[in-house]
């Protein structure tokens, strides 16, 4: 499917591509991806003890997905593993971190003042 020629990177095979993530879609909807993803939420909104956040395990979804389907992760997985360089991936893990930070800055407590500038 990709290879390397030299120092670039040559594709193809590209309909292969198209089917394996139809295919992808179509075993994430059997397995229940989705409802797992939520599940898990629902558990480490328990054990966070931010049970009375109704948007929790929505947040949580959604920087999850943010972070591990982003196009970074992609190419820079597939830029790691054919060529062996990891730097796309260290890149994109400096606004994890940042995303970790600001999460742990904006408890529920403070999450309005913070907001709302007050």
């Amino acid at each position: 499917m990709m290879t390397v020629d030299g120092s670039a990177v040559v594709s193809g095979k590209s309909m292969l591509v198209v089917l394996c993530l139809a295919a992808g879609t179509i075993v994430g909807e059997l397995i229940g991806i989705e409802k797992g993803f939520e599940k898990f939420g629902e558990w480490l909104k328990e054990k966070t003890g931010n049970s009375g956040d109704k948007e929790f395990v929505n947040a949580f979804v959604t920087a999850s997905l943010t972070v591990c389907i982003g196009a970074m992760a992609i190419v820079g997985a597939i830029q790691d593993g054919i060529m062996g360089d990891y730097s796309t991936l260290a890149v994109k893990a400096v606004p994890v971190l940042t995303r970790c930070q600001n999460a742990s800055i904006m408890q529920n407590d403070t999450k309005s003042e913070w907001i709302n500038g007050e």
